[in-house]
């Protein structure tokens, strides 16, 4: 049984292989992308009910997709990720990532 569809955007391998294996054995399907430049055809193409987004991509910032997703989705955004600057938790928030996960 399917329970909903989960973006992963990242681009660190092992953590990609790690979570989808996860999401996938408790029912979710996952959709990955390990670039900003992917995301758009992923948001067309899937109908997305979370998304994982990690803030340093090799192309560009994690933050500068939060717009993006928002114009496409209204799915909550989890950022995942390493930094602990204060000032990127609030920009996120700002943007419209619903939550933040350190």
């Amino acid at each position: 049984m399917n329970k909903g569809a989960v973006l992963l955007i990242d681009d660190d391998e092992g953590l990609r292989v790690v979570l989808t294996h996860y999401f996938e054995s408790e029912g979710y399907s996952v959709v990955s992308a390990k670039e900003g430049s992917e995301v758009s055809e992923k948001l067309t193409s899937h109908q997305l009910d979370v998304i994982l987004l990690d803030l340093v991509l090799p192309d560009t910032e994690g933050t500068s997709l939060i717009p993006i997703i928002r114009q496409s989705t209204p799915a909550p955004i989890i950022v995942v990720s390493g930094k602990n600057d204060t000032t990127e938790k609030i920009i996120c928030l700002e943007l419209g990532a619903d939550d933040y996960l350190t």
